[in-house]
């Protein structure tokens, strides 16, 4: 037989694959440092504090986790999140980004993400629980989704028209038109009982708009004027869009159904 023949490694050729494996970390690692110091350097208040961020630190936080989930680097997408939502704790958009990103790889994780922010850190905000209400209803948790609706249009902010029709929008989906109609009727008494600063006319348009578009029925107005005397077609949001400042990020990235 041959002899297998010895290969001998000395210590310094060792040595020189340890250092050049280094070097290729640290040279990696320095590449990342540089492309991630802008976003860096613009975090001027990383901590919580009451008094509202300005537009350039939000739109910081939203340019840097879109870089950071293109890097499709899951331990370091998470952590950067959280370290977002330090400081901006009170807003909405955050958390409900943070739930879609996780909606697709942890579940529960999600449901954990859309509980911090509906029963700790934005839970006087209606946007945080209309959000959960269709992150509830994708899963099929339909009482919760209601829940989360009636807690926004009964206690939180029932003047808010956008959270009224979203809620009965919910319950026209689930095929209950008695209570989508009781939401909207509940919300006109309201409005009428309020005086000066009453939303009224606006509610009783968008009202009438609503049965036109979701159930195809043509609704009275006041003394019996036609439907039409108080068209206004573009109060309720179309399929698939949001509210204001939803309107920079993609069409359904935050789960607003239409009717």
């Amino acid at each position: 037989e041959e002899p297998v023949p010895v290969i001998v490694i000395t210590v310094e050729q060792i040595k020189a694959a340890w250092l050049s494996q280094r070097q290729q970390l640290y040279s990696a690692s320095s590449e990342e440092l540089e492309r991630r110091r802008s976003f860096e350097e613009a975090i001027k208040r990383p901590y919580f504090h009451i008094k509202p961020l300005d537009a350039g630190q939000l739109v910081n936080w939203m340019r840097y986790l879109d870089y950071i989930e293109q890097k499709d680097d899951h331990p370091s997408t998470i952590r950067l999140y959280e370290r977002c939502l330090v400081p901006c704790a009170s807003y909405p958009e955050f958390w409900a980004r943070y739930a879609r990103y996780l909606e697709k790889r942890d579940l529960a994780g999600a449901q954990s993400v859309v509980q911090r922010a509906t029963l700790v850190h934005a839970k006087r905000t209606a946007d945080t629980h209309i959000f959960a209400a269709h992150f509830e209803e994708r899963h099929g948790r339909i009482e919760e989704a209601r829940s989360s609706f009636a807690h926004v249009t009964t206690t939180l902010n029932p003047s808010l028209l956008t959270a009224v029709f979203a809620h009965a929008s919910f319950e026209k989906r689930q095929g209950n038109k008695q209570a989508a109609q009781e939401v909207l009727k509940k919300a006109l008494q309201r409005e009428e009982a309020a005086g000066e600063n009453s939303q009224y006319g606006l509610a009783l348009v968008a009202y009438i708009n609503f049965m036109q578009h979701a159930f195809g029925e043509e609704t009275e107005g006041p003394s019996g004027a036609p439907a039409a005397a108080y068209s206004y077609p573009s109060y309720s949001y179309p399929p698939q869009q949001y509210p204001p400042y939803y309107g920079q990020y993609p069409a359904g990235s935050y789960g607003y159904p239409g009717y």
